[in-house]
């Protein structure tokens, strides 16, 4: 049995015997009025006592509850655990920004996406400038310098000099809308699920740079409300430029003139033209594809899957695989914008400033796609 303080014990004790007696004179009245009982009162004799003993025994009950959650809060106040939420809400809740404050009004998604059309030609040159940062490494004679990050993936000064432009550049265009980079871990605290942040890869494809292919990017993508709303991909080593606003089009601009993309309808029979990574093609993912049926297989790098989509090039690019935000953000919104679609495994739209910067597995197609696809 529990330990119970003196005096607590003794008020326990008298209002037990209170209770009691209680129950005995309504047990008594009801014996001499010839009831059986009334309400209230317990159907065999000496219940009474019965039931205080319950009363008393929920009383202690409670008392251990509140002891243990008193013991639970102390806990929870612990620095490193008080800390480690702070950390989490950081990331997850609206942070102390004036673009995160609330949620974006349709008057100001408006303003904003006119804000971008006018700025397009600053972003698009903004990511040439990442791009000539890349190729002044990718020319050098020097030997490449490579380290891995803390996920082994590779990572060169051609990075981080990318990096540094597209994250003084855009704080001056956009001073009031946060970046989340890729090269930063800092600035993953930016990530939000509702208010908007610029997220970037200043070098998508970094294994196809050092094996020289020439298929890597710089990508740009502004996401509002977990969902990619405009985007910019360059190819520097094949001076290809791609950029999309929602509301407004998607495009593929040469020679200084922007040319309408539309993704092809997907193919409800017959041969669909599946796009799959050079450096990536999983067991899971040759499975996927073998499973389509008759089929032509492109092998792409970085982020052109998406743009060799939207340009109706090809019908499906399968994923499945690891990939991060800052891989796939600005690629889907070029193809949403341009008419396709980007799934996850369960049929979703793929979402962003989620838990985690991991995504899932998903599938890009082209137009008019119905999930499941077979």
């Amino acid at each position: 049995m529990a330990f119970i303080e003196p005096g607590r014990q003794h008020h326990r004790l008298s209002f037990n015997r209170a209770i009691s007696k209680r129950f005995e004179a309504n047990r008594d009245a009801a014996a001499h009025a010839g009831q059986e009982r009334i309400p209230g009162t317990p159907r065999r004799p000496g219940s009474a006592r019965s039931q205080a003993f319950i009363f008393c025994l929920f009383c202690r009950l409670h008392q251990g509850r509140k002891e243990r959650g008193n013991e639970r809060e102390a806990r929870w106040r612990n620095p490193v655990r008080v800390e480690s939420a702070q950390r989490v809400n950081k990331r997850m809740m609206l942070v102390a920004n004036p673009a995160h404050t609330k949620a974006m009004t349709t008057s100001n998604y408006q303003a904003l996406i006119t804000q971008l059309r006018q700025k397009m030609p600053a972003l698009l040159e903004l990511a040439n400038r990442a791009g000539a940062q890349i190729m002044a490494v990718y020319h050098a004679e020097t030997a490449l310098k490579i380290e891995l990050k803390e996920d082994n993936s590779p990572v060169t000064v051609a990075d981080i000099r990318a990096n540094d432009v597209l994250m003084s550049g855009l704080a001056s265009l956009f001073p009031d809308i946060p970046v989340v980079s890729e090269e930063v871990r800092t600035t993953l605290a930016h990530r939000d699920p509702v208010a908007p942040f610029w997220l970037i890869d200043p070098l998508d494809g970094t294994r196809e740079f050092i094996n020289r292919t020439g298929q890597f990017t710089v990508n740009l993508a502004l996401v509002i409300d977990g969902y990619p709303v405009a985007g910019v991909i360059t190819t520097p080593a094949v001076n290809e430029a791609f950029w999309a606003i929602d509301t407004v089009g998607a495009f593929e601009q040469r020679d200084g003139v922007d040319h309408p993309m539309h993704a092809a309808a997907y193919p409800q029979a017959g041969l669909v033209r599946v796009l799959a990574s050079q450096s990536h093609m999983s067991g899971p993912t040759r499975e996927w594809i073998d499973s389509l049926g008759e089929h032509e297989l492109q092998q792409a790098g970085s982020s052109l899957k998406f743009c060799r989509l939207a340009q109706g090039r090809a019908d499906v690019y399968p994923r499945l695989g690891p990939t991060c935000e800052w891989d796939t953000a600005a690629g889907q919104a070029i193809l949403e914008v341009a008419g396709g679609a980007v799934f996850r495994l369960d049929g979703s739209r793929l979402s962003y400033g989620t838990q985690t910067e991991l995504n899932p597995s998903f599938v890009a197609t082209g137009a008019g796609a119905r999930w499941p696809l077979f």
